[in-house]
């Protein structure tokens, strides 16, 4: 495959801010990294909450700390949780539902942040024109087992690192796993 990206695949997780961390861990808490992640300086930590809706469900915390909590949960959560989400880009949180989340030593009530992560491709300013995306928001990808992804979203930033970005269930649907390649099929202006 020419130009091939690493496939990264998320399950559901957590994104808390500053205050929230302390509310759930306690005062000054730290979160210990339990292994990093492909993008620069982050990581997803040891620690876990509970998101609780109709019932209840384990969610991983990513780190470090953000501006604002976001809850990243997968499309088959939706019934568990008994809440209906939408698919959005990572901080696109306007309009979407809160949850209670719990942690070991408290609790919290958001009233928005929680989405299922659209499909989307980061890299990195420099890789940009690389790949020649330089004007490009929107891709069509193929999969290595030769499956086309429409629509994907392209991230950039100087601490981006090229990683095509599914989620659990979108990965099992187009057979990738963590590590497997992808290339870039068709730009949209």
């Amino acid at each position: 495959m020419d130009k091939e990206i690493s496939v990264g695949v998320s399950n559901r997780h957590v994104h808390l801010s500053a205050e929230h961390l302390e509310r759930l861990f306690g005062e000054r808490y730290k979160l210990k990294i339990k292994s990093q992640i492909r993008q620069p300086g982050q990581f997803a930590a040891e620690e876990k909450v509970e998101l609780l809706g109709t019932s209840s469900l384990p969610a991983r915390v990513v780190g470090p700390v953000r501006k604002d909590t976001q809850v990243e949960i997968l499309k088959e959560d939706q019934k568990v949780l008994g809440i209906e989400v939408p698919e959005r880009l990572s901080g696109d949180l306007e309009g979407s539902p809160g949850i209670k989340i719990k942690g070991p030593r408290g609790e919290i009530n958001i009233s928005r942040g929680v989405i299922i992560a659209a499909k989307h491709l980061h890299v990195s300013d420099k890789e940009l024109k690389k790949y020649s995306l330089e004007e490009i928001r929107v891709i069509d990808i193929e999969t290595q087992n030769g499956k086309a992804i429409k629509n994907v979203a392209v991230r950039s930033g100087p601490n981006h690192l090229s990683e095509f970005h599914i989620d659990k269930d979108d990965a099992r649907l187009y057979g990738l796993e963590n590590g497997h390649k992808i290339k870039i099929n068709k730009r949209h202006p």
